[in-house]
Parts: C-alpha cells; structure tokens; sequence
C-alpha cells in the first residue's frame, strides 16, 4: 500500500464523517421544520373557530 493510497483512504472517512454530520443536522432540521408547519397548522385552525 503506497502512501497515495493511505491519504485518499482518509479523506473518504473525512467526507464519511462529513456527510453523516450533514445528514444528522439536516433530519434534525426537517424534524423542526415540521413541528413549525404543525404547530402552525394547530394555531390556523385554532383562529378559525
């Protein structure tokens, strides 16, 4: 295994462990983009009565 290989097998488990990191936030992000849409779904329906 020269060199060359080692430094290309890092940086794919760098861009792994980036791209987990982003995948992680990015649910995180859809989970509290909807609960807003539900929350003011619940307060349109609220005001309506």
């Amino acid at each position: 295994m020269s060199d060359n290989d080692e430094k290309e097998e890092t940086m794919l488990e760098e861009q792994q462990d980036l791209f987990r990191e982003l995948s992680r936030e990015q649910t995180e992000a859809e989970k509290a983009l909807e609960e807003d849409q539900e929350r003011s779904a619940k307060s349109q329906d609220e005001s309506d009565n």
